[in-house]
């Protein structure tokens, strides 16, 4: 009895030896396998940072940094003013527009002429009064033309000042850059670095001081 227990506690023993080393072998080749795939994404990443600066190199040999700082002077070019409706007076009325029909001979007979007189006296009052009307609409159109070419010509003289000064101030810039002034250099070299074609994840804020002729430190 005795015997046969010891040969199971034996078994027992041996099962458990061979399954701790089967769990240590699996962690093992886990491990392992682990080690591989950091290694392998640490290439493909190492060699996407490779072709990523080898074509910066490249772009950067063929793309000069210079800035051409007259592109940033502006021509200033007037609109042509368009009044639209105003530009056209409405029509004229015209008195044969509302002058009646001559009677005939026979409606002069029978009191044709009285009636023909009473309707032109009435007709000549609608004329009248429709020149009237039409002479109010045009002294409002005029008015309202005066007002529009008045802004037009304003914002003409606002526009054309803006871009006389907006000049002034590149024109200040270029001189002051090139007499070597510290802050206008120092702006144009930042300028240069905005401009550089870097990736996204790549590093971009950077510092210039500019100590004279012939130094620059970033």
């Amino acid at each position: 009895m005795q015997q046969n227990q010891l040969k199971q506690a034996q078994r027992d023993q041996r099962n458990a030896e061979r399954a701790a080393a089967a769990i240590a072998r699996d962690e093992r080749e886990q491990y392992i396998v682990s080690r591989r795939d950091e290694a392998e994404r640490r290439t493909a990443e190492i060699t996407r940072w490779v072709a990523l600066l080898d074509g910066l190199l490249r772009e950067g040999v063929r793309r000069t940094a210079r800035i051409d700082l007259q592109r940033f002077r502006r021509t200033f070019k007037p609109s042509t003013f368009d009044p639209g409706s105003l530009a056209t007076p409405a029509q004229r009325p015209e008195w044969r527009q509302f002058e009646p029909a001559a009677p005939g001979m026979l409606s002069t007979i029978f009191g044709g002429r009285e009636r023909h007189e009473a309707a032109v006296s009435q007709a000549r009052r609608r004329f009248e009064d429709a020149i009237a009307s039409w002479e109010a609409r045009e002294r409002d159109r005029q008015r309202r033309l005066a007002q529009a070419r008045a802004a037009f010509d304003t914002r003409m003289a606002r526009e054309q000042a803006e871009c006389a000064e907006h000049n002034r101030r590149i024109d200040t810039e270029i001189g002051a850059f090139n007499e070597r002034r510290r802050p206008n250099v120092e702006r144009y070299l930042e300028q240069v670095l905005s401009r550089l074609l870097l990736p996204p994840e790549f590093p971009r804020r950077a510092e210039v001081a500019y100590q004279g002729l012939r130094k620059v430190e970033i």
